[in-house]
């Protein structure tokens, strides 16, 4: 009779104490193969088993949100920055573009002629307002006139980034010559993606609210040249 108390009372202990654990054991959630079990146990820690505590997610979506410096420190912001907003061109592309042309050097001068910070030929200047090449040397008028010209260049390719830079680069009537696809030149098959990558570290941080927007990344396709013939049938 005694033993048969002590084990009842036994027992008693095992699914009061040892099954169900003392009252500050803690909540525990059993993980099999990285998966949460959804029933929350009372139950001592065995090594299947590990305790657990929900945590709020803090991360932030790897969005670009890191630029270079401040727009506002790089030289001639001023002048950009009136010619961007009467233009209607974001003034981190007049930066980028700037930046590979001329370095910001306002009396940079190519082999070919072209002149000033946005490397602008007379011929071009003269589409734009500026009439002599004396005119082209100063800051605000080099730069009216060149963003004036990615303005013009942003209509004709409707916003496409790719084809306004090498258009900006090589000529407009390049880029149309070869169907509206970026010239197998390599000069310009070099200077598009590296304005584009100046251009998506210049641009504003997105707010952590705002919707996912691309950055500025394309897919260049290059056509052959216009000279070597075209093989009949598809290309597979």
């Amino acid at each position: 009779m005694v033993t048969r108390n002590w084990v009842f009372l036994a027992l008693v202990w095992v699914f009061s104490e040892g099954f169900f654990g003392p009252a500050n054991a803690g909540s525990q959630q059993a993980m099999h193969d990285g998966w949460r079990d959804p029933y929350t146990l009372n139950l001592p820690s065995p090594e299947q088993y590990k305790l657990t505590m929900p945590q709020a997610d803090t991360s932030r979506p790897s969005f670009q949100m890191t630029p270079e410096p401040e727009l506002s420190r790089h030289p001639f912001q001023r002048e950009i920055a009136e010619a961007a907003d009467e233009f209607k061109v974001d003034p981190a592309l007049v930066h980028a573009v700037i930046q590979v042309e001329s370095g910001y050097n306002a009396s940079a001068r190519s082999p070919k002629g072209a002149q000033g910070l946005m490397q602008l030929l007379p011929e071009t200047a003269k589409r734009f307002g500026v009439a002599t090449t004396d005119l082209l040397w100063k800051p605000e008028r080099n730069i009216r006139a060149g963003v004036a010209y990615l303005s013009s260049l942003l209509e004709l390719f409707e916003q496409d980034l790719a084809l306004v830079l090498a258009a900006y680069n090589a000529g407009e009537n390049a880029v149309l010559r070869y169907g509206r696809q970026i010239p197998p030149f390599p000069e310009t098959r070099d200077y598009v993606p590296k304005v584009l990558a100046i251009y998506n570290r210049l641009r504003p941080p997105l707010e952590p609210e705002a919707a996912f927007v691309p950055t500025a990344h394309v897919r260049i396709q290059y056509p052959p040249p216009l000279a070597e013939a075209q093989p009949d049938g598809p290309s597979w």
